[in-house]
C-alpha cells in the first residue's frame, strides 16, 4: 500500500466513513472507491476536485500524492491555525452518530474538516446521503445551515431537523397540532412525518447547496 492509500484509509477510517458511504456520497460504485483507496485507480481531476469539496483534500496530492495532504486552512492535527472566516465545518449527514447541536457545542475546531461557503452567515456544511430530496438535493451534494429560533421557522423552505434519533434533511410545515412538525420529502416517493418538538435537538435552515453535476 502506498503512503497516499494509507492516509487515504486512515483519513476515512478516523471519520467513520465507510466505503460505501463514500460510493453513496460520489454516486459511483463500491468497487471504483475501492480502487482509488487502494491506488489501483488513479485520481482524475472530477474526483480530486469532488473530494476537495467534500473533504477538504488537496486535489494536487490526490492526484500526484504531493505536498500537504488538506487544503489551506484545514488540518489533520490539534495546532492552532488561523482559519478563514469564509470557511465552515463540514460533516457527512449519515456518518454524525450524534447530534448537531453536540457537534457544533463540543467538537473540537481543530477535530473538523472545513470547506469554503458561499454564503457568510453559514455555521455548518453538510454531507446529503440518500434520494428523499432529488432532484434539489441530490445525494453527496453538500448543504450549507444556519441554526435558528424554532418559533421563527419559516415554513415551505429546507431545514435539517436534528432529532433524537439523527439528522434529517426535508422541508417543513405546520405538523397536526402545536407539538409537531412536519417533515416533507421533494422526492414524492417518500411520505410526510410528523416529528415531535419534544424530541428535536435543534433547526438548522437551509441557505446554499452544492452538487456536482
Amino acid at each position: 500500500m502506498s503512503d497516499k492509500s494509507y492516509e487515504l484509509a486512515r483519513f476515512f477510517r478516523e471519520r467513520n466513513v465507510s466505503q460505501k458511504d463514500l460510493a453513496e456520497g460520489l454516486g459511483v460504485s463500491q468497487a471504483y472507491v475501492s480502487r482509488l483507496l487502494s491506488g489501483k485507480q488513479e485520481f482524475g481531476k472530477k474526483q480530486a476536485e469532488r473530494f476537495r469539496d467534500l473533504f477538504g483534500l488537496s486535489p494536487a496530492w490526490l492526484l500526484t500524492g504531493q505536498g500537504p495532504m488538506m487544503i489551506e486552512g484545514v488540518q489533520d492535527d490539534c495546532t492552532p491555525v488561523e482559519r478563514d472566516t469564509n470557511t465552515v465545518p463540514i460533516i457527512p449527514l449519515k456518518a454524525q452518530a450524534g447530534s448537531l447541536i453536540d457537534f457544533s457545542d463540543a467538537v473540537r475546531e481543530c477535530d473538523c474538516d472545513r470547506i469554503a461557503s458561499p454564503v457568510k452567515a453559514a455555521e455548518l456544511a453538510v454531507t446529503v446521503y440518500g434520494n428523499s430530496m432529488e432532484p434539489e438535493y441530490p445525494s453527496g451534494s453538500v448543504v450549507y445551515v444556519k441554526k435558528i429560533n424554532p418559533t421563527f421557522i419559516q415554513w415551505g423552505r429546507t431545514h435539517i431537523v436534528d432529532t433524537k434519533q439523527g439528522p434529517v434533511l426535508k422541508d417543513l410545515e405546520p405538523g397536526a397540532d402545536e407539538r409537531h412538525i412536519r417533515c416533507v420529502s421533494i422526492n414524492e416517493k417518500y411520505k410526510p412525518f410528523d416529528i415531535p418538538c419534544e424530541e428535536i435537538n435543534g433547526i438548522y435552515i437551509v441557505l446554499a447547496s452544492l452538487s456536482m453535476k
